[in-house]
């Protein structure tokens, strides 16, 4: 656009001294005739004084209408210049406002097709993370509510097209739709990068305390057979009973994933080292008892490790969905204000 301001320009001072020299030629030439024909009037009537002033006169005038034109023609042409580039300044960024503010109502009208898939998303995944369910499931995030395409637009350019397009309310009207329209944006980008790192917490956590649990489970194992080799050495009934329910205990929910280490947590906790405990517990003055136990206890620890990371994670999930609930509520009355033509 300003290539095309200056191009206009040049042809405006080329007009301008294509009327100089056209004025300054005329000049001359009415000079010429002027002289000229004095010439004629001197030797016709040299004898006549008067008609010779005369001619001096209008000479002397037509010099000073000349020169006049000479200083106003230039001062004419900068201030049509001047205004001219003005004008087009003013329908170019209008122009430009109107792109830009399209732009946002545009990209504001897309997030009403991605909050109902996240919250029902949200919702699956909330719903899997149960005690009873080992696997840790990846959740579909709609990757529009992340909100960084609105990082890139200009807010003080929103805030000219909510002036544009709304005549009938004043400036500090307009400021706070732009607030509005900018924090609500703000607002879906933080909770979208609060809901990545809680999800990116969870894994790292839950990965954590299981491979912990599966070392431990490892050094219960060793225990266990310690401890049946003790008790294979006691020849009391108390011993061998002892031993005969660890060993179904142990026969029916523990050896049979050794092979494929598919331990539940929860089945872990819950049908076989609570059940083992109780049967431990009266023999807890045997020292292969003591040793058993004690290792026992760090995979109840990390069982419970994992179990509250999924009760923290259905909490956190719980509030994104209700915060996004209430902006999908809120959404339309936004684009609403920005956009005068949608009401």
């Amino acid at each position: 656009m300003k290539n095309y301001i200056f191009f206009i320009l040049i042809l405006f001072s080329i007009g301008a001294q294509a009327n100089i020299d056209t004025v300054n030629h005329l000049k001359d030439t009415l000079k010429t005739t002027i002289g000229v024909e004095n010439d004629s009037i001197i030797t016709s009537t040299n004898t006549n004084g008067v008609i010779q002033e005369k001619n001096e006169k209008a000479e002397n005038d037509n010099s000073n209408i000349f020169n006049i034109l000479n200083v106003i023609i230039p001062i004419v042409t900068l201030f049509l210049g001047v205004g001219l580039d003005k004008i087009i300044g003013y329908f170019s960024n209008k122009k430009r406002i109107t792109k830009v503010g399209n732009r946002w109502v545009a990209e504001l009208y897309s997030l009403q097709g991605a909050f109902i898939p996240q919250i029902e998303s949200l919702t699956s995944f909330k719903n899997q993370l149960t005690p009873e369910d080992s696997n840790i499931p990846n959740p579909i995030l709609q990757i529009i509510l992340r909100g960084s395409i609105f990082s890139s637009f200009d807010k003080y350019d929103l805030l000219e097209y909510i002036e544009l397009k709304n005549k009938n309310i004043d400036w500090k009207q307009s400021v706070n739709i732009s607030n509005q329209a900018v924090g609500y944006t703000t607002k879906i980008s933080s909770i979208y990068e609060t809901l990545i790192q809680n999800i990116n917490e969870f894994k790292a956590n839950s990965s954590l305390y299981t491979t912990s649990l599966s070392r431990d489970l490892q050094q219960f194992q060793r225990s266990m057979t310690v401890f049946a080799q003790d008790m294979e050495e006691l020849t009391d009934m108390q011993s061998t009973e002892l031993l005969r329910k660890v060993y179904e205990l142990y026969r029916t929910h523990f050896a049979p994933h050794l092979e494929d280490s598919n331990f539940n947590p929860f089945d872990m906790e819950n049908n076989f080292f609570k059940p083992l405990l109780e049967i431990l517990s009266p023999h807890r003055k045997n020292m292969s008892v003591v040793a058993l136990v004690n290792a026992i206890t760090p995979c109840l620890n990390n069982i419970k490790a994992i179990l509250l990371e999924k009760t923290y994670m259905r909490i956190n999930l719980e509030h994104v969905i209700r915060i996004y609930e209430g902006l999908n509520e809120e959404l339309p009355i936004i684009v609403e204000k920005v956009d005068f033509k949608s009401r």
